[in-house]
Parts: C-alpha cells; structure tokens; sequence
C-alpha cells in the first residue's frame, strides 16, 4: 500500500495547490495517500459512506470529506474546488461512485483505476472524455515497477521506508493475530466496519 500511494502520486504528476479525489477515502490505502499528499500541499477531497470516518481523515490532513451517502458527490466538488473541478481521482470503487467521481474531474483531467470495490465495471460516459479531455488509466504496481526507470523505484523506496521509519507515515491497525489463530485473523479481516489492517505476528 505505501509503495502504491506514492507510485500512483508520481504517476499524477499532481503540485502544491491541485486538487485530488479519492473514493474509499476510509481505506488504508487512501489515508497513505492523504498523509504524503498533504504535506506537498496537494489539496485532498475523500469519499466515504460512513459519518464516523470524517474526523480521522480530516485530522490526517484532508481538505473535505464527502459523505455520498448524504451529499451530491458533483456538486459537492464544485463548490469545494470554486468549480474548477479535481486535477486527478484515484478511483477504487467503479460502478456508479466511479461514474459520479468522473464528472468531477477538470478538464484534462486523469483517472487512475485501481480497483472495483462495487463489483460492477466503470460506466464511461464518453461526452465527459470528448469534450472534457478525460484520461482514464488502470494502475497495477507491478506492472509500474517493471516498467519506470530504476532511479525512480530507489527513489520511492527510499523516501517511503524514510517516512515509515521517522513515523511520518503510519498505517493503522485495528489487531493483530498470533499464526495460530490464523483463521480467525481472516474472519476479522473480513468484518464490515474495520478502522485499520488485521495483522498475523509471526513469531
């Protein structure tokens, strides 16, 4: 997750002051992208469906929160970003979340996909891409580590393992397991409602 977060960053090409979406907001993941966006003064907006969810990312340095269950995802990111719209959006959920995510782009603005939490594919609305100048890509991190340059990969290794070390990048656990339990490790992992990774300890 961490190498992701900064591989899909580099891949963005976002600066100080752009403006970045990302749905699932409440996942790993997306906290790991807010806490190295933040601090380059890229300005984040996250999806969430759970209320609960709002303060912890707001306190990792999101600009907004969109709670889709309440809020006009659309209209909410225009009124934030004075209808500008996002420079990017990484995209994990598809269906329809990805299809209201997509009007919220600026013009020329990029999609990275990386996943499709809904189970249902990304519905392309093709006069968004013509005439807004859309880009929509896929991302698979070991696709990128074998395709960009090597100073590059040292350079995302080196700067996240720095960040991990310094404590500047935390990533969240809710429990963690002895092997032994190991099944049950996964039954918890797969409980709705988590706030952090599931984690067997090997002794």
């Amino acid at each position: 997750n961490p190498l992701t977060a900064w591989a899909m960053l580099h891949e963005a090409g976002l600066q100080s002051g752009d403006w970045l979406l990302l749905t699932a907001g409440g996942s790993t993941f997306a906290q790991l992208v807010l806490q190295l966006a933040a601090p380059r003064g890229i300005k984040v907006i996250c999806t969430v469906r759970r209320p609960d969810q709002v303060p912890a990312l707001l306190a990792l340095g999101a600009t907004a929160v969109v709670d889709t269950e309440q809020e006009n995802l659309p209209k909410r990111v225009r009124e934030l970003t004075e209808k500008a719209g996002a420079k990017a959006c990484f995209d994990a959920v598809g269906g329809a979340t990805g299809a209201l995510a997509l009007q919220c782009l600026a013009p020329g603005g990029q999609m990275l996909v990386y996943g499709m939490l809904s189970l249902q594919e990304l519905p392309l609305n093709n006069g968004l891409l013509i005439f807004k100048g859309l880009h929509v890509r896929g991302f698979w991190l070991t696709t990128w580590l074998a395709q960009v340059a090597k100073p590059v990969r040292a350079q995302a290794a080196q700067e996240i393992l720095a960040a991990l070390a310094s404590g500047t990048l935390q990533i969240q656990v809710e429990a963690t397991y002895p092997l032994a339990q190991a099944r049950e490790a996964v039954a918890h992992a797969e409980r709705p409602g988590r706030h952090g990774k599931v984690l067997i300890v090997m002794d």
